[in-house]
């Protein structure tokens, strides 16, 4: 997919970056990338009406969505289903089902080569201690 700036793989009208694109300065791309940003967190705090978070929560659940994309996040079994709920302690072990890339299981060893997905599951690993450490 690509990407401009810094790693943004749209622009703020919702048209997708393209390779003919020409390239942007690097101001241009601090100001997309804070751009899309703003509107992901908005999105993502409509997501989660009546619910308090710590600041690390909502840091390590905003870094969730951006990898994973709104869409995902308002799914059934995303850690939002639990924090609906009130569960905090179900949100954090539910990250840790969000562990597949391509089909392939990334807590297994032998998806972990030169083009595995290790880094997924070291990733939602690192979420799930912040998480279980913030409450």
């Amino acid at each position: 997919m690509p990407t401009i700036g810094h790693g943004s793989t749209r622009y703020e009208d919702g048209k997708r970056v393209t390779l003919a694109d020409p390239p942007i300065t690097r101001r241009r791309a601090v100001e997309l990338a804070r751009n899309l940003h703003r509107t992901e967190e908005r999105r993502f705090a409509a997501s989660l009406p009546d619910v308090e978070l710590f600041q690390e929560e909502y840091d390590l659940y905003m870094d969730f969505e951006g990898q994973y994309g709104i869409g995902n996040w308002v799914k059934p079994k995303s850690p939002r289903t639990w924090l609906l709920r009130g569960d905090y302690r179900g949100a954090c072990e539910a990250l840790l089902t969000w562990r597949f890339q391509a089909g392939r299981d990334c807590r297994l060893p032998q998806n972990w080569g030169p083009k595995g997905c290790k880094g997924v599951w070291m990733r939602q690993q690192a979420r799930h201690s912040a998480c279980l450490a913030a409450q």
